[in-house]
């Protein structure tokens, strides 16, 4: 298949890319910059994606078959930025949405979060749960996925699917990546670079965790199977503290390596979600990522950090 990632520049983007290509995908790298051709995947053809012309969207889009939409403003630039998070998660997703239909894509592939239900994650989550966190970061994929949803058109064949990730464990592509600020990666190039993880908190917030590897299945699994349109969950089922996975980081550190990273717990936390479990209720039920797989992902991560 002819296949764009959005955002291909970007730390999920171009490793979803890089997947996709190497399973015989032919595979387009969207960005908003005018790039050549990276190192990491020359394969790839390079497109600059001016997301405030409608036609030159639908341009980029003719003889697409899936897109797989990553773009969009981190939660931190979204909090310090609301109106220009509403833009680019909302109103240029809906540009995008518009255009693929116009050039006949078949599948559009939404990357939301699971920080849509809630500033504070507790309880068994599943997609009938009401999204409430009014956070821009939250509100403005929201904005995202509900311009994926409406488009819905059976007569055209179009299918749309939003998939609502937890906290991704991988290495980046390449060393320049946003990556490194996700709580595993941030922890491993802690436990590396300084021989210690210093944690601002006590580390008892829960989360769910799912591997990159794991993830590149799932988004093959949507671009290569008949999967409904509709809004998925994606994460192990299961929760651990920051905290455990702190420990589980310092522990793979020693045994890979001659060294025992040591481990700075801070101040005590105000919100404990220790009994946060993120599950599915829809008829497509993704094969939920193993403890050992993220295991394997954080001793990748940890080789290639050193």
């Amino acid at each position: 298949m002819r296949i764009l990632v959005t955002g291909g520049f970007g730390y999920l983007g171009s490793g979803i890319a890089q997947s996709l290509n190497n399973l015989g995908h032919s595979v387009i790298l969207g960005s908003r910059k005018n790039r050549k051709k990276p190192d990491w995947l020359s394969q790839a053809e390079v497109v600059q994606m001016d997301w405030n012309d409608e036609n030159s969207l639908k341009i980029i889009c003719k003889g697409v078959d899936v897109i797989i939409h990553a773009a969009g403003m981190n939660a931190e630039d979204c909090f310090n930025n609301p109106s220009a998070a509403f833009d680019s998660n909302g109103t240029q997703t809906a540009r995008l949405v518009n255009s693929s239909q116009k050039s006949k894509v078949k599948k559009f592939i939404f990357l939301s979060t699971v920080h849509v239900y809630s500033s504070i994650l507790s309880g068994e989550i599943n997609e009938d749960n009401y999204p409430k966190n009014i956070h821009p970061y939250a509100q403005s994929n929201l904005v995202g996925e509900n311009s994926v949803l409406k488009k819905l058109d059976k007569s055209n064949n179009f299918v749309g699917i939003v998939l609502r990730l937890s906290n991704v464990i991988g290495a980046p592509i390449f060393k320049d990546s946003e990556g490194w600020s996700l709580v595993v990666n941030n922890l491993c190039l802690q436990a590396v670079k300084n021989k210690k993880i210093t944690l601002n908190t006590d580390g008892q917030q829960a989360r769910d965790f799912i591997s990159f590897t794991h993830l590149k299945k799932i988004i093959n699994r949507c671009c290569e199977e008949n999967i409904d349109s509709d809004v998925y969950n994606v994460g192990s089922g299961s929760s651990i503290s920051i905290l455990s996975m702190a420990n589980r980081v310092k522990k793979l550190c020693s045994e890979m390596y001659s060294f025992s990273p040591s481990l700075i717990v801070g101040r005590k936390s105000q919100n404990k979600n220790n009994n946060f479990i993120y599950s599915t209720a829809r008829k497509v039920n993704f094969f939920m990522d193993s403890s050992s797989e993220i295991n394997n992902e954080i001793r990748k991560i940890l080789h290639y950090l050193a």
